[in-house]
Formats: structure tokens, sequence, C-alpha cells
């Protein structure tokens, strides 16, 4: 049996969605308890301890952050965004690619201050997201919010690397943001 400091890996995978503090930085809040071979003992949990890695998100070199491709199709719109890839922020190194992100979704007409809402979290991995067009929204006026019983032109979307709890307030992982996506269906061909 070893005795003395050891040294557990965990690999990358298996880590849970990154988690923000009230400083504005982001990281894991992790413990560890030791079992032995045979599985019939194991230790008290540590303590809990706060390890923030090194990361940067980085999108493809000649990727802009507001290229995302929004298609329209009936009632539905999809959206898609480059991959984006986790580096050591020190040595540039590639350590994996998200497969999780947070889709913030603003509707309006334009002319109205829209309330950005978080899209459906769902286990769907990747750079992509659909979603039907809702038939009505929120807007901010006179410092209330309100619904409007219009169905939406305007779509601006924001998107996060995943982390708990969800929030638009830490900029060092938002990767994407499109702002005032025209949607509205063109009008159809008036028969000749």
């Amino acid at each position: 049996m070893a005795s003395g400091p050891q040294k557990g890996i965990i690999p990358e995978e298996d880590l849970p969605s990154l988690k923000l503090f009230k400083d504005g930085s982001f990281g894991y809040r992790v413990r560890y308890r030791i079992v032995s071979e045979d599985g019939n003992r194991w230790s008290y949990y540590s303590p809990t301890y706060t390890v923030k890695p090194n990361y940067i998100f980085k999108r493809p070199e000649d990727i802009d952050i507001d290229e995302i491709d929004v298609i329209r199709r009936r009632r539905y719109v999809n959206i898609f965004w480059g991959t984006v890839a986790i580096r050591d922020r020190v040595s540039n190194t590639f350590i994996r690619n998200v497969d999780q992100y947070d889709v913030w979704l603003k509707w309006s007409k334009g002319n109205d201050q829209g309330v950005w809402i978080l899209a459906e979290r769902n286990e769907q991995d990747g750079p992509r997201l659909g979603f039907p067009v809702p038939s009505s929204y929120q807007k901010i006026a006179s410092g209330q919010i309100e619904v409007v019983q219009e169905e939406p032109e305007i779509l601006s979307i924001e998107v996060y690397v995943r982390a708990r709890p969800a929030s638009r307030e830490y900029s060092s992982l938002l990767v994407y943001k499109l702002d005032d996506e025209d949607i509205e269906l063109p009008l159809p061909d008036p028969a000749t």
C-alpha cells in the first residue's frame, strides 16, 4: 500500500461544466476521497478546492465573432457557428474543442428593446441549435417587461462556453455574438 503524497489525474472529458465564480473567473470546485483497491475501504471526502484552469477559448483564425449562420425555414430558425478550441493561455497548446454552449437569444421588431433569454439547454453537442420562432416576445418599455403579441422579425444571438450558472456577465466565455439579424419571412411573389 502506498503512503505519502500521491497524485491523481482526472481526464478532461470527465470534468463537469465550468463554474462561474463571483470574481468573474471560471473553473471547477473539486473534492476527492481515497478508495482501496478492493473497494471495501474509503476515506472521508477532502475539503472542496477551487481549481482555475489556464484556459482561453479561440475561434478558428479566419472566423470573426459575428460569423453565425442563421437560416429561417417556415416557423423554425437554425443557427450554426464555428467550433471553438480550448487552449492553454501560456503555451497556446490545444486542449480540446468545446462541445457544449449556452446560447442567449433576443427577439424583437428592431425598433424596441427585446429581453435576452437563455435558449433551452439540451444534450445536443456541437456548434448548432434549432428552435421555433415564437408567436410573441418580451420587450422592455419604461423599465418594465411587456409581452408583444406579434411574431418577432429580428434576432440577436450570443454564444458562450457552457458554465454553471449560465450568465451573460462574463465576457471571457463569450465566443460568438450576432446583433439584429433579420429573420422575417419574405413576402410571397404576387400572382401574375
